[in-house]
């Protein structure tokens, strides 16, 4: 139910031409472009890693989008790159895990998927956005999840 949630709420920022980073087998958005690192993924149109989008052009995207941004080694270069890509007025939208939503779930919390290598507060995240540069930041908790987005300046 979570996931439908999130992915609804992913969907309104997927408004022109976009990309939807660490897409899997199934792009957020038909007319998403997908980046996954992973090749066996049957919804990327770029087998290339979410934070190096080297064959994408700056300025051209209206949007991206992505479901994994606590995947990312280094979510500032993630933020930067993706900042890089879209147009002035770009909508970028991500959720991630709430760090003190798990408080209670163990030392390891959401960490414990291995594939997890970050995780955020409300205010990390603000703090991260604004020092690549976006506005109109919003940070809406859901659950164990915080709904993040922006705008490039």
């Amino acid at each position: 139910e979570d996931t439908e949630k999130v992915r609804t709420w992913l969907e309104q920022f997927c408004i022109g031409r976009g990309l939807d980073i660490c897409t899997g087998d199934f792009p957020i958005h038909d007319d998403a472009i997908g980046v996954d690192g992973d090749d066996r993924k049957l919804g990327a149109h770029y087998n290339i890693q979410g934070e190096a989008l080297t064959p994408i052009a700056s300025g051209t995207m209206d949007y991206v989008v992505t479901n994994y941004f606590d995947c990312f080694p280094n979510p500032l270069q993630a933020l930067l790159e993706w900042n890089r890509v879209l147009k002035p007025g770009g909508n970028l939208a991500f959720y991630c895990c709430n760090a003190l939503a798990y408080l209670a779930d163990g030392p390891m919390g959401p960490l414990g998927n291995r594939h997890r290598l970050s995780v955020f507060t409300d205010q990390t995240v603000r703090q991260l956005l604004a020092r690549a540069e976006y506005r109109d930041i919003s940070v809406v908790l859901l659950d164990k999840f915080l709904l993040c987005s922006a705008v490039k300046i």
